[in-house]
């Protein structure tokens, strides 16, 4: 194949041809690019398109998945949500949302932002956050928050019944202690069942049966439909305190 060159405009054989280089007689040099050597053209844009609507299709199928109900209404929240111009209420609805549908770190973290958003008015977010973390069973940090809400002078009887159940799992006794009793006298004319039991089991477990036994015959005087309350863990601890007796007299 010959090509003209670009200075005499004469044409050079293929046999003035040495690799891609081209010599011709005026003695010019030149270089023809091979068209083999071109990068490929996509010349079916309408793949690349389909491509890209799958994706979609796969996008919002996942998203639907994840949100359910809330498909459409998480769209516009979040977005408010990511780029810093939620304000409480934005948020709120947003952990709302991610509670139902159990995405908990997502609830940790908008109750985290409630709470720095708004210390004053949102500290009940804190008792929110350290109650998830003891059904999470993140005990430790169940108790760092629970310390940060009753500093902030928190209220919440139910509060210190969950403060308790994360000082006992870090084998806090004596603070849990406190804590239980605070719970069952924050509502003294309430039967507190599941305080009540979780309180004597964790007595029993540490062996302090003589508390274990006032804290259950204290809720048996509150009515006659307690009366067997506990009978159980009443007689475990009978049994224990008889056993600490007849070691004591030998």
């Amino acid at each position: 194949m010959s090509v003209s060159c670009p200075k005499c405009f004469k044409l050079t054989s293929e046999d003035r041809r040495i690799g891609d280089k081209y010599f011709c007689d005026c003695g010019w040099r030149f270089q023809v690019l091979n068209s083999d050597n071109k990068p490929p053209v996509h010349k079916d844009k309408s793949s690349l398109l389909i491509c890209l609507f799958a994706g979609l299709l796969l996008f919002s199928f996942l998203h639907a998945v994840s949100w359910d109900s809330f498909f459409f209404k998480v769209i516009p929240v979040k977005i408010a949500y990511v780029t810093g111009m939620s304000d409480t209420k934005t948020i709120a609805e947003l952990s709302h949302m991610c509670e139902v549908r159990k995405k908990y770190n997502c609830v940790l973290q908008t109750l985290d932002d409630l709470y720095k958003k708004n210390p004053l008015q949102q500290i009940e977010s804190l008792h929110k956050k350290g109650k998830l973390l003891v059904k999470m069973e993140n005990y430790k940090d169940a108790v760092k928050t629970y310390q940060l809400y009753f500093d902030k002078n928190g209220k919440s009887p139910e509060a210190h019944y969950q403060f308790a159940k994360s000082l006992r799992y870090e084998e806090m006794i004596s603070e849990a202690t406190a804590q239980y009793e605070l719970a069952l006298e924050s509502k003294p004319d309430v039967l507190q069942v599941s305080v009540a039991r979780s309180f004597v089991d964790m007595l029993i477990e540490n062996k302090k049966y003589q508390q274990a036994r006032k804290v259950i015959t204290t809720y048996r005087k509150k009515a006659q439909h307690t009366k067997y309350f506990l009978e159980a863990e009443l007689k475990q601890v009978n049994e224990a305190l008889k056993g600490h007796r007849k070691i004591s007299s030998l």
